[in-house]
């Protein structure tokens, strides 16, 4: 899939919570990426902060480019299928963005029930 087709276009706002989690990338993806091997996996690389380094100034650098898990990430609808687990160790993080995530996927999760 390229850039912009079939593409929910998900309104973030200035939150990128989500630019702190962990990208694993396709086979086919990477091309003007920065990334790192781990292990059997392909992932963008992290600031020590744990932001991706394609973060700049508030803005995704690649948006055009960006990794199909980038592109159709909903943090909503991830709220709605995420298990109760995976919800609460977010919330438990000491990483105050992998809190807000966790937070803001709630609140968008909500709005989807609602139909709005």
């Amino acid at each position: 899939m390229r850039a912009g087709e079939n593409e929910e276009v998900v309104d973030c706002g200035t939150c990128f919570a989500c630019c702190h989690q962990t990208v694993v990338l396709k086979s086919d993806e990477g091309d003007g990426l920065l990334w790192i091997d781990i292990g059997s996996m392909r992932v963008l690389r992290r600031r020590p902060d744990g932001s991706c380094v394609h973060l700049v100034d508030g803005r995704c650098s690649v948006r055009v480019n960006r990794p199909e898990a980038c592109r159709v990430f909903h943090c909503g609808k991830w709220f709605l299928k995420a298990s109760h687990r995976d919800v609460v160790e977010l919330r438990r993080s000491a990483d105050p963005e992998h809190r807000r995530m966790a937070d803001e996927g709630r609140k968008r999760a909500r709005a989807l029930r609602q139909g709005r």
